[in-house]
């Protein structure tokens, strides 16, 4: 149930990617903040079908926002949650729900069908962080 401990001291954020997929359906929902020289890129794809061209929304915004969000990684220790198992259940034809962060020299990446409320309200955060700088636009 551990997961394994990857080190981010001294390092920065530079991408923060969300993926939801494999349901019944075969569609999916990915959301990505990258960090640009000047600016950061958020992405959202999404598609309700399997065979379905894809919508597309991008946002270009602050650098901040992957500040906000690493903030909420250190904060949590996310870094020890890298490949962990959240749960013992699988539904069969659930989707399930990955992230991924991309430090300097760092990848933390973790996936569950379901994940207890004690760690889904705390990757809440990171979606509430997004919402706030897309509404900025």
């Amino acid at each position: 149930m551990f997961g394994n401990y990857i080190s981010i001291r001294g390092q920065h954020l530079n991408e923060y990617r969300c993926s939801c997929g494999g349901g019944m359906t075969g569609g999916y929902n990915n959301k990505t903040v990258k960090r640009f020289e000047d600016h950061a890129l958020i992405k959202i794809e999404s598609a309700e079908w399997h065979s379905q061209d894809p919508t597309v929304i991008e946002y270009q915004t602050d650098v901040a926002v992957l500040d906000e969000i690493e903030a909420i990684v250190r904060k949590y220790k996310m870094n020890h949650w890298n490949r962990k198992k959240f749960t013992n259940m699988f539904v069969h034809d659930g989707e399930s729900t990955g992230y991924h962060f991309r430090f300097n020299d760092a990848e933390i990446s973790f996936s569950s069908q379901i994940y207890p409320d004690r760690y889904r309200e705390k990757l809440a955060e990171i979606d509430s962080v997004i919402e706030a700088y897309i509404e900025k636009m």
